[in-house]
């Protein structure tokens, strides 16, 4: 599944970024980043 597709699934579901925004590929790649980061240290 691409960034873009799980980006669409949460749109579908009506799931809202933070500030109330459709998600986008960039913030799902983004969000998934930054958790691996907080898992490494």
């Amino acid at each position: 599944m691409t960034f873009e597709q799980i980006a669409q699934h949460l749109n579908k579901k009506k799931i809202e970024t933070v500030r109330g925004k459709k998600f986008k590929g960039t913030h799902v790649h983004s969000i998934l980043k930054k958790e691996e980061i907080k898992k490494k240290n």
